[in-house]
């Protein structure tokens, strides 16, 4: 960015000097735009059976978790930012699911899919399994690098895992729900206030918001009214301490710091949510319908709540953001691509990746996505692929 930044600079000066000399005339009022290298596919690495992927920006490492099939363990290929080669497998629980990196300490954590986690020493590739929770399954997972704290959430149990990075040592949170037959299901971290939001996936009525307190892990449940279906997915934007939760065709706003909600119609069912604390910008993906050509991803301004519509492919499943560069990616499961979406303009552009890709993770000082699929042809009996996208610079 600093190069860019720097070309600009001087094609200003230079039509400065054209435009007024050296005698005072009055400088151009149109400024000029950055020079931008567009988001392109820049390499394709063979991966065995990818379920997730998490990149440590400090150590330029990407870890893509693989799941088992019968001949090979389940593992963690580690990945090389700088020459894209895998440079180790590392073999982990039976059924990991999720996967996160501290780049502070660069451990790296994978959810097996049961009560327990493998935790990676990113600089010996050595492994370490601890307990978790006394949940069915662990599938959804974050690291807090600034108090060193990894939180997941703990199916089939109205609980949530918190885990001391430093002895990992694991404390038991409980977390509201709003019937027997609730449980939580995603959950959305402050990273100003260390705050956790713990939504829940309500079969009616009305949901619940558990905020956990960061420094003191108490909690205090918040009542959705009139948001069923909750617990899809949860953001937070820092910046503004505003959380956004989904629910069908309503959303939930609280304010952070004093539980206050609203509510919001965003059109169709939605489902994933991603923030743009920058801009503030709050980016919602539809609910696939069987057999829909018309996916989308719902622009919202995080102050207004004014909302508009940027068509993506079929199936989206992800979504990640570039706050620095104002791109905002939609992985498509179904195309089998990754839009590019400007967030300027809403203008979007489509790279193709790997066949059925579901994850990907950003490296913000790259600006590179890794986009896991699970197959590298329509067959999907060879290996599967992660994508390197290089971002607009």
């Amino acid at each position: 960015m600093r190069k860019t930044l720097a070309v600009s600079e001087a094609l200003l000066l230079l039509l400065v000097i054209m435009a007024g000399g050296c005698c005072g005339s009055p400088a151009p009022t149109q400024m000029l735009a950055p020079v931008s290298v567009p988001a392109h596919v820049l390499a394709t690495i063979s991966v065995r059976n990818p379920v997730g992927v998490a990149v440590n920006p400090a150590t330029n490492r990407i870890y893509v978790a693989n799941a088992g099939d019968g001949i090979h363990p389940s593992s963690v290929s580690v990945i090389d930012g700088n020459t894209n080669l895998v440079t180790a497998e590392v073999t982990v629980g039976p059924y990991p699911c999720a996967i996160a990196a501290n780049s502070v300490t660069n451990k790296i954590y994978v959810s097996d899919g049961t009560d327990s986690m493998t935790v990676i020493d990113g600089a010996t590739n050595s492994t370490k399994s601890i307990s978790v929770s006394g949940g069915s399954s662990v599938c959804v997972v974050a690291v807090d690098t600034a108090i060193n704290r990894i939180y997941c959430l703990n199916g089939g149990t109205a609980t949530f895992s918190v885990i001391d990075g430093a002895t990992n040592n694991v404390s038991i949170v409980p977390v509201a729900v709003s019937s027997y037959f609730d449980s939580p299901s995603h959950f959305a971290l402050n990273s100003a206030t260390h705050d956790v939001y713990v939504s829940n996936s309500s079969r009616g009525g009305s949901s619940k918001l558990t905020v956990i307190n960061g420094t003191t892990l108490q909690t205090s449940a918040v009542t959705l009214n009139g948001v069923p279906f909750s617990g899809y997915d949860a953001a937070v934007n820092p910046r503004t301490d505003k959380v956004y939760v989904s629910g069908g065709e309503l959303l939930a706003v609280i304010e952070g710091n004093t539980l206050t909600t609203q509510t919001s119609t965003i059109g169709d069912a939605r489902e994933l949510i991603a923030v743009n604390a920058a801009t503030d910008r709050v980016y919602f993906l539809s609910k696939h319908l069987p057999n829909s050509q018309e996916d989308s991803v719902t622009v919202m301004d995080g102050s207004t709540l004014a909302a508009t519509t940027v068509p993506t492919g079929q199936y989206p499943s992800s979504i990640v953001v570039d706050e620095e560069t104002n791109q905002v990616y939609v992985v498509n499961r179904d195309s089998g691509t990754v839009a590019v979406i400007d967030g300027a303009s809403n203008s979007t552009a489509s790279l193709p990746v790997g066949y059925s890709p579901e994850h990907a993770a950003l490296n913000p000082l790259t600006h590179r996505l890794y986009v896991a699929s699970f197959c590298s042809d329509i067959s999907c009996r060879a290996n599967g692929t992660l994508t390197v996208i290089q971002g607009a610079h």
